[in-house]
């Protein structure tokens, strides 16, 4: 690790990291199988992508969120460095979905339809890109 202090970085942010690439790889190719992979399966699969992508990102820096949600893994990577405003854009059009099937009575009008599916997998792209442009060293060619 060139940018970061090694003493800092919290063990298994690399392995975080690969199962990121796991979960979207399935998000992505998840895609072409309907019939197996629904709106939801593919937004839930996209979601542990995210998680993992920026929970590797903040281990490495030796920070931790609060918990594994959406918003408050943006908070944490927000307080790290600069997120853009796409990118906030995208996280917070991602946590209505996960307001509504995380709630106790699931509210049907807050679930991933198949018009969503896409914008879903680039919200998780958009993650992976930004985590590779801010892991430091060569931590992002995993």
């Amino acid at each position: 690790m060139t940018d970061c202090d090694e003493r800092t970085a919290v063990r298994g942010w690399d392995q975080s990291l690969e199962h990121g690439h796991a979960y979207l790889r399935t998000a992505v190719n998840g895609r072409h199988r309907p019939q197996v992979f629904t709106p939801e399966i593919i937004y839930q699969t996209a979601c542990m992508a995210i998680e993992r992508l920026f929970m590797a990102f903040l281990m490495q820096r030796g920070s931790l969120p609060a918990n594994h949600t959406i918003p408050d893994l943006y908070r944490a990577v927000r307080d790290v460095v600069p997120v853009d405003g796409y990118l906030r854009q995208e996280l917070l059009y991602l946590a209505k979905f996960e307001e509504g099937l995380c709630a106790v009575v699931p509210d049907a009008s807050q679930r991933p339809e198949p018009k969503d599916v896409d914008r879903i997998v680039a919200a998780a792209e958009a993650v992976r890109d930004f985590v590779h442009g801010h892991m430091s060293g060569s931590a992002a060619g995993v």
